[in-house]
């Protein structure tokens, strides 16, 4: 179920719209690694950034480079509420395509190698690299949700197929450093997972030994 906006709170201070946006796009993600799976890119490992807990948060939020690494390069992952198969079908109108907010880009302490891009009606694949950001346009835009932003964009030329991004990605060498790291923060975030289940058993441990004690007091002991 669709969770709406709240009007009376800025987009970053409503926690319920947010982490409805945030699962979303995670569920994309997903989405987006098993279409590339299929179509023979390997090794992935989708990143889970969690929810920012606090508005303090937000930076480290965004600062984050993309959430699916390819072969130990980070791509950011958006998908599109749009029906298209390539760029050649992509609504005429939209050129130059949007890739993102510039304060999210520049706010990235590394950049990501590249967007991918998911159609969420034909589940196909369209992308861009960042080392062409120089390319990118910036025009300002209102998103339903933001209000006024600036927004980069990519003219035509710099938008790869889906064929294209799956070759651009299979040539990438392979960085070990970087699939490593991507390992070790999944690990890190399904420990982070088993956090609140310790403190519970550990909470519900000190309550059994409380209850021991009322029921068999030391003096007691024969």
């Amino acid at each position: 179920m669709d969770v709406l906006r709240d009007p009376t709170k800025h987009f970053i201070e409503d926690d319920d719209f947010f982490r409805s946006q945030r699962d979303e796009g995670q569920l994309w993600k997903f989405y987006a690694a098993g279409r590339l799976s299929t179509l023979g890119v390997a090794p992935m490992v989708l990143i889970d950034d969690g929810f920012r807990r606090s508005q303090n948060e937000i930076a480290k939020y965004a600062g984050r480079s993309g959430g699916l690494i390819v072969r130990g390069h980070n791509f950011a992952v958006k998908s599109r509420d749009v029906a298209f198969t390539s760029p050649d079908d992509w609504p005429k109108n939209w050129w130059p395509m949007i890739v993102d907010t510039k304060r999210s880009f520049e706010g990235k302490w590394v950049k990501p190698t590249g967007y991918i891009f998911i159609s969420r009606r034909t589940q196909r694949l369209m992308g861009v690299l960042c080392c062409e950001a120089s390319r990118w346009v910036v025009q300002k835009r209102t998103d339903g949700d933001r209000g006024l932003d600036e927004f980069y964009h990519a003219p035509r030329e710099l938008v790869l197929d889906e064929a294209q991004l799956v070759a651009t990605m299979k040539a990438l060498p392979l960085d070990g450093e970087g699939m490593e790291f991507a390992t070790l923060r999944e690990d890190v975030a399904e420990l982070r997972l088993l956090v609140p289940k310790l403190c519970s058993a550990v909470t519900e441990l000190q309550e059994e030994v409380a209850r021991l004690r009322v029921a068999f007091p030391e003096g007691d002991a024969k």
